[in-house]
């Protein structure tokens, strides 16, 4: 806010340089300059607002775009961003080596079945946030992604399966 007050000022002094300057050269009626003044901050408070409705709309979208973008139940990234951030490193001009695993929950049907889908959805995010601890302790370059259900992706950029096979023998989720 503090920039935009400056650069308000800054075009009002401009403004008022160039209607002295204009007066020093041309023989314009006090009325009519103090007309284009106004003029001029109308038009400096209108583009503000203009500005600040574009400000609005632009982190409306983002909102809604990175909203879509998470399932709602687990806080993890959904599949429409799987295949997203999927086309973007194959698509790519150069070859980054990833590798993809992909996991569902052993007999979960069972759980929601005897627990009900309240505990299910606790397990749920139980095993996201097992699995993003994991992902965020060695600083590995993967992201856990919910494709629905029990069935999940996890995309491990510039990794090698040997690699992530370590990773993945710590991950003992038996109850």
């Amino acid at each position: 806010m503090e920039k935009y007050y400056l650069y308000f000022s800054l075009s009002i002094g401009v403004t008022v340089i160039v209607e002295i300057i204009c007066l020093s050269e041309f023989s314009f009626s006090y009325i009519y300059l103090v007309a284009v003044f106004m003029k001029s901050i109308f038009l400096l408070v209108l583009s503000k607002i203009v500005i600040k409705l574009l400000e609005i709309v632009t982190e409306e979208f983002s909102k809604l775009k990175k909203h879509s973008y998470i399932d709602m139940l687990t806080g993890v990234s959904n599949i429409r961003k799987f295949y997203e951030d999927l086309e973007l490193i194959l698509d790519g001009k150069e070859f980054i080596p990833f590798s993809l695993a992909l996991f569902d929950i052993d007999s979960f049907k069972s759980i929601n079945d005897n627990y009900g889908h309240s505990i299910g959805d606790d397990v749920l995010n139980k095993i996201c946030r097992i699995i993003e601890n994991i992902l965020s302790e060695d600083n590995i370059q993967a992201q856990l992604f919910r494709y629905g259900g029990d069935e999940f992706y996890i995309l491990f950029r510039k990794k090698l399966i040997k690699i992530l096979m370590n990773y993945w023998s710590r991950l003992d989720l038996r109850w």
